[in-house]
């Protein structure tokens, strides 16, 4: 995967060699970017699966028949965008400017140096989502994770937990979360509450994606199979659940 690159309010800068040149990509103190000359400063270099680093390097971008081009995200104040550039031979700059979505989450190597960036930019991917209006809101999230601190993540926020298939599913009302354990190290994570339990939602997905070691993939709005989904709304589907399940 290619390397994905970061500014923030403490990581502002980012040089770019461009052919015989360098050219700086800056984000003022309003979250805009803009170009200069070299520039002094660091930015967040993110190598999926591998590491997360802060350094001042000079970056290398794609090399097209156009001229060159570089992606650079930004995050700041609870906001995320993705922003894609194209310099041309001649100088000339595009830019194309969008909300950044879960990619920017997805192999990340939590810890380090660097991991109290890394949650101020999930931080700001939750919470942007979390604004949309739905009644619903949804995370699943694959993860390289110690199984035995789920528990300890997730059961603050729910009143009961069973087994169903291969997940243990945690719930009470308006709040669900399936754990499928793959592995001891490895588990796929689903939490899915209505938006009046916002903040339990957003408590147990930032403490399962900061309590990993590896985002392998994060969405937010969509999720794969959710056994005895309807737990969200109805808990009474949980004890007709367990009775079909129980040998006759």
């Amino acid at each position: 995967m290619l390397w994905r690159y970061v500014l923030t309010i403490g990581h502002p800068c980012i040089n770019v060699r461009m052919g015989k040149e360098i050219i700086a990509i800056v984000m003022d103190s309003k979250g805009r970017i803009s170009f200069t000359h070299r520039c002094r400063g660091r930015h967040l270099r993110i190598k999926p699966f591998k590491s997360v680093e802060s350094t001042d390097a000079v970056e290398r971008p794609l090399i097209g028949r156009g001229g060159f081009y570089i992606t650079v995200y930004t995050v700041y104040r609870g906001n995320a965008f993705v922003n894609d550039i194209t310099i041309s031979k001649q100088g000339k700059v595009e830019q194309f400017r969008d909300e950044a979505n879960e990619e920017l989450a997805r192999g990340l190597v939590m810890g380090g140096p660097a991991s109290r960036y890394l949650e101020y930019m999930l931080d700001a991917l939750i919470d942007r989502y979390l604004d949309t209006p739905t009644p619903v809101v949804i995370m699943s999230a694959k993860l390289t994770i110690d199984s035995s601190i789920i528990d300890g993540l997730i059961r603050p926020h729910a009143l009961d937990d069973y087994a169903s298939s291969d997940y243990r599913i945690y719930h009470s009302p308006g709040f669900m979360a399936a754990v499928k354990s793959i592995t001891p190290h490895r588990s796929d994570i689903t939490i899915i509450s209505r938006i009046d339990r916002a903040e339990s939602f957003k408590s147990a997905a930032m403490g399962v994606l900061l309590g990993s070691s590896i985002i392998h993939g994060m969405t937010l709005g969509r999720s794969g199979k959710i056994p005895v989904g309807i737990d969200v709304f109805y808990p009474a589907a949980r004890r007709i659940a367990s009775r079909s399940d129980s040998p006759r």
